[in-house]
């Protein structure tokens, strides 16, 4: 119905709800994460113009950053285990991740998970299509030499973070 009102829109709408299998999973369960999204607003504005996206049915973002050349799709996650491996914190939010690949590819857009915890503790990571990469606050890959998981986590502003 919605690509008769609307004949821009391009692939399949899916009016299914959780437990269908036409249910797209972008769209999350409970309670918006209004804390976390408090928390990260800072961040995302020192990487460019913000744009905060309201959580619907079929949405996948939270946030969107605009700098030159590049649009950043973010999604705030809350998790428990935020001190978990790359391998942990993939299979822990591959559910988020999903949805962010529903996105088309494009070489100036890129997804990002931001994940929370209840202390108030933010790590980033980017969604490629083969899995997550760590990345800092500034949307830069971690390397692997770069120290262990304490280094990377930041408090609200902008501290290391040694939980």
């Amino acid at each position: 119905m919605l690509q008769r009102a609307y004949p821009t829109l391009a692939g399949p709408v899916r009016a299914a709800g959780p437990g269908s299998k036409l249910w797209d999973g972008a769209m999350k369960r409970g309670p918006l994460p209004e804390k976390a999204i408090e928390l990260a607003i800072p961040f995302a504005r020192t990487r460019g113009f913000l744009i905060c996206c309201r959580r619907t049915r079929g949405s996948v973002c939270d946030l969107m950053i605009l700098s030159p050349g590049r649009t950043t799709l973010v999604t705030m996650a809350r998790t428990k285990n935020l001190h978990g491996s790359l391998a942990e914190m993939t299979a822990e939010l591959s559910g988020t991740a999903d949805g962010l690949r529903t996105v088309p590819p494009d070489p100036g857009r890129v997804c990002e998970i931001w994940a929370c915890n209840y202390y108030r503790t933010i790590r980033f990571f980017r969604v490629e299509r083969a899995g997550l990469v760590e990345i800092d606050r500034d949307g830069k890959p971690i390397g692997e030499l770069a120290g262990t998981v304490n280094a990377h986590l930041l408090k609200r502003k902008g501290e290391t973070g040694s939980t």
